[in-house]
């Protein structure tokens, strides 16, 4: 009995690594889990080792290479390149991912040329959207391929055709134009230029945005969100798995959600929350009464570039990191007068998490 527990391990193990290989959608990975969990089951079979490695090789690893190189047979030196990248997938449709965008180097733009009615409440759904935001112009753009319908007083504009390899640009005019709510939706979005709204929401897998926002709220969701810009926002909600945000933020509540978040800017709020797992910020604020940073690991630099009376809070409720506050111990005007900070800073954190605290002067 005892002699059959190596052979049962080795075959579970071989059943783990091969799991993996499934799952795991990088090509490389998945052959290199593969080809393991098939030596592994091999070592089960003695005398036909040898046989059932080579015939791996020969009729699994050779073929499946030969296969993956004719698939990007456009591009074999890129190819050989995001093999060990982790960049090269099995070949699969992207729908059966989840979703129906895909693009090639031949991507084909579809531009913005066809005016339709404006409106002040608009609709974008898509799977790879350019929009400008023209405070230059007072009118919507879009390409001829794209149709557009008003429902409730909600403008729509949407695609019936396949988005394969395809992108749609999208002008919409802000020239003494304030809209009442923007809700896009797309797979790819890419956003710049100048926007008065109400309401701003963006549901995205990858998002760029080069903006400067004027909003009562602005609510985004997406896997990837690299943001930079001014934010005048009286509410900010994120909820990212990556967030790189290069951005001077002004209003009430700037309350962000990520895995990762890479943090820099101004930020002049009456509160700031921070939750996910790898928080860097740096970042100087004014007005701020409370700040919560909430992760597994956190490298922090922020400083505080007003004077104020009474208390303020910082929550660092982290297991893992440093952070350096720096509060402004006395203000110089242009005249020569100072000023000198009567207000206190009171830092909470949890465990052995290493705070650096300093004082400066300033205008």
């Amino acid at each position: 009995m005892k002699q059959k527990y190596p052979y049962i391990f080795k075959a579970l193990l071989a059943m783990v690594f091969a799991i993996f290989a499934f799952l795991i959608p990088i090509a490389s990975v998945r052959l290199v889990l593969g080809l393991i969990a098939v030596i592994i089951l091999s070592f089960n079979l003695r005398k036909f080792t040898a046989f059932f490695i080579t015939f791996t090789i020969l009729f699994f690893l050779i073929p499946s290479l030969i296969a993956m190189f004719l698939t990007n047979f456009q591009q074999p030196a890129e190819f050989l390149n995001n093999l060990f990248s982790g960049t090269v997938q099995f070949s699969y449709n992207s729908s059966e991912r989840g979703y129906d965008y895909s693009y090639e180097d031949n991507l084909k733009i579809m531009r913005a040329e066809k005016e339709i009615p404006a409106n002040k409440v608009l609709d974008i759904k898509g799977d790879n959207i350019n929009i400008n935001f023209d405070n230059e112009s007072d009118v919507i753009e879009i390409p001829e391929e794209l149709s557009y319908e008003i429902e409730n007083g909600i403008l729509k504009i949407f695609y019936d055709g396949d988005w394969y390899n395809r992108r749609a640009d999208i002008s919409i005019g802000t020239e003494n134009t304030e809209y009442e709510s923007i809700d896009i939706q797309s797979v790819v979005l890419d956003v710049r230029g100048n926007l008065k709204t109400k309401k701003l929401k963006i549901n995205s897998n990858n998002t760029k945005m080069y903006l400067d926002l004027i909003a009562d709220n602005f609510d985004i969701a997406s896997t990837t969100a690299k943001l930079e810009g001014e934010f005048i926002v009286d509410n900010f909600i994120s909820s990212n798995t990556t967030s790189n945000y290069k951005i001077n933020y002004e209003g009430n509540n700037f309350d962000m959600n990520s895995t990762n978040a890479e943090l820099n800017g101004i930020f002049r709020s009456r509160a700031i929350s921070i939750a996910g797992v790898d928080i860097s910020a740096y970042v100087s604020v004014e007005k701020t009464e409370f700040i919560s940073i909430s992760s597994n690991m956190s490298n922090l630099d922020i400083k505080y570039l007003d004077l104020w009376e009474g208390s303020r809070t910082l929550n660092i409720n982290s297991k893992i990191g440093k952070a350096k506050v720096g509060v402004k111990e006395k203000m110089f005007t242009a005249s020569g007068d100072s000023a000198e900070n009567y207000g206190e800073l009171i830092v909470n954190t949890e465990g052995r998490y290493n705070v650096e605290k300093y004082t400066f002067l300033g205008y």
